[in-house]
């Protein structure tokens, strides 16, 4: 049985290595086989230099982390390391500058006598120079033709362009006896598939495997020529992959770091399993294979370049086909479709970057009340409510994974807790004006066994975001001081679902967590920790609201994405 599909990966990456075979727990990548030799990738593309001596005055950067210039208000830019950057920092716009002429190539390409006077403009430094005078190796000019903002582009060679990225994509194969075709990307011609094929020899070290890595920032021209590394602002880049390789077969995205290829502390991957459409970068680890949680996690460190992995067998040959279909920086958030929900119980199957959610409008009472959620994509907002009973009035919520009969059907779910690796989540929400009782959440249900929409429990977990005052969790307050892991400290509330299930509420002791990334297995493990619970099987992901009493009208969720690992 082999498994043939095309996913789209949301992660986020960088440039080039060295050419050596290095083992990363358990695999082996030789760079030679991508004949990229160049291990030189610390290349300072960035003329952003401190010093004063050649009047590269230091106006002094006023915060950190923007995306635009928006983020940094009047009187300063957002500058980047070099062109096409994700993430940089606000500096100020300069209005006196030295008379001195060392000249830079600014992002617009006009030369200016000095730094200071481009950052009069302002404008961010592509290179040190004039422009024109060849010394940036990733000078735009000499790359092919093309709109920037365009979507991936293959040029001959196998070069790379979407977007600010660009870089030729190079494939590998390790393993004696392993076999691959073709050997490198030197005869491909624009507009055809970026693909290889082949089989991978048994190893019983694990050490033979095969794929293709695509350097993000890199001259056209030069296969051989350096990268540098970018620093991601983004926790989303999406990766489109098509492959045909056994059913047990891993397949993992490496994310690679300027010491990458020799040091395994400074390369992070995570594993594609069958129907999954979306990664968030944060979760990545450097041992995305050890299921007991060894390794770190990914947190924005600089990145060269993405690597796709096929991995070999200990016994058997693995035949494969891997092509690279698209490559997205995510500097936007694509949300699909848009609509309004009007009946009590109507649901939306929708889209942020390529991952499927499934929305639920779930207004519980009916009779006179009722509730309009509209939506772009996974994104929504109560827009009207009519709402007359007590208690809990409604829920909308998103989620992934499989609940009362509705699945995504590519979330990997049910997935049994032990083997969970990590999810990645993300949730802000906006609640200005709303004067009714309500409160935000995470919802973990975790079912007995690995059966897809069965609903018999085993317990669930809530993980509280927010709440106005008069909420109160189900059940009795067990253990205050709770620590979570890279989230804070918790009040732990245990309640009876009803059926003898147990549902664990963790209420943040400092609300509210709006627009924290938090880490939700080390909550599900605590839970069943602290409640002798030695199994169960994360049956979906949910995030959302409930509105409780005189309702929620103009609570919206601003920003949402979860993922399983």
């Amino acid at each position: 049985m082999t498994r043939r599909m095309a996913v789209m990966l949301v992660v986020l990456f960088a440039s080039a290595g060295c050419a050596q075979i290095i083992d990363i727990g358990g695999y082996s990548v030789d760079t030679n086989g991508s004949t990229d030799a160049d291990s030189d990738s610390d290349v300072d593309s960035d003329s952003d230099s401190d010093s004063d001596s050649d009047g590269d005055t230091d106006t002094g950067i006023v915060s950190t982390n923007c995306m635009t210039d928006v983020d940094c208000g009047d009187g300063a830019f957002c500058r980047m390391d070099g062109c096409g950057g994700v993430m940089g920092e606000c500096e100020a716009i300069t209005s006196a500058c030295p008379d001195l002429y060392a000249p830079v190539c600014g992002c617009d390409g006009s030369t200016y006598s000095n730094q200071c006077m481009a950052f009069s403009v302002p404008v961010s430094i592509a290179y040190d120079g004039e422009c024109g005078m060849e010394t940036d190796p990733f000078d735009t000019e000499i790359i092919p033709d093309t709109d920037t903002n365009s979507a991936f582009t293959v040029y001959d060679g196998g070069y790379v362009v979407s977007g600010p990225w660009h870089g030729y994509a190079i494939p590998f194969i390790n393993g004696e006896g392993s076999n691959m075709d073709p050997v490198d990307f030197s005869g491909h011609v624009v507009g055809s598939p970026l693909c290889i094929t082949g089989a991978i020899a048994p190893d019983v070290q694990y050490l033979s495997n095969a794929g293709i890595e695509f350097n993000l920032r890199q001259a056209f021209g030069d296969v051989l020529g350096p990268t540098a590394p970018v620093n991601p602002g983004s926790m989303l880049l999406n990766i489109g992959v098509t492959f045909d390789v056994p059913a047990s077969v891993p397949i993992r995205v490496f994310l690679v770091g300027p010491g990458g290829d020799s040091n395994p502390e400074d390369i992070w991957c995570s594993d594609i399993l069958n129907g999954w459409t979306g990664f968030q970068i944060t979760g990545f680890n450097t041992q995305c294979w050890d299921p007991t949680g060894g390794g770190s996690d990914y947190n924005y460190q600089p990145i060269e370049k993405v690597r796709v992995v096929i991995q070999g067998d200990a016994s058997e040959q693995v035949p494969f086909e891997l092509c690279l279909d698209g490559v997205q920086l995510d500097s936007y958030v694509e949300l699909t479709p848009e609509g309004t929900m009007v009946d009590q119980y109507a649901s939306a199957s929708v889209f942020r970057n390529g991952q499927n959610y499934m929305l639920l409008n779930n207004v519980f009472i009916g009779g006179g009340d009722s509730q309009d959620l509209y939506y772009l994509g996974n994104e929504f907002s109560v827009t009207r409510q009519i709402l007359s009973s007590g208690g809990i009035i409604s829920s909308p919520l998103a989620f992934i994974g499989n609940h009362w009969g509705q699945a995504t059907g590519t979330s990997g779910l049910p997935m049994e807790m032990n083997d969970i690796r990590n999810i990645p989540a993300h949730f802000s929400w906006d609640a200005t004006g709303v004067t009714g009782s309500y409160r935000v959440f995470y919802d973990l249900p975790l079912q007995q066994d690995a059966a897809e929409n069965q609903n018999a429990t085993a317990f669930e977990v809530l993980v509280v975001l927010d709440q106005t005052a008069d909420v109160v969790a189900m059940g009795s307050l067990v253990q205050t001081g709770v620590e979570i892991p890279r989230a804070g400290f918790f009040d732990m509330w245990v309640g009876d679902m009803g059926t003898g299930v147990p549902l664990v509420t963790y209420v943040p002791q400092v609300m509210p967590l709006n627009g924290v990334d938090l880490d939700l297995r080390e909550f599900i493990l605590h839970a069943a920790s602290a409640n002798g619970i030695a199994s169960g099987y994360l049956s979906s992901v949910q995030a959302g609201f409930e509105i409780f009493y005189s309702g929620g009208a103009g609570l919206a969720v601003t920003d949402l994405y979860f993922h399983v690992n």
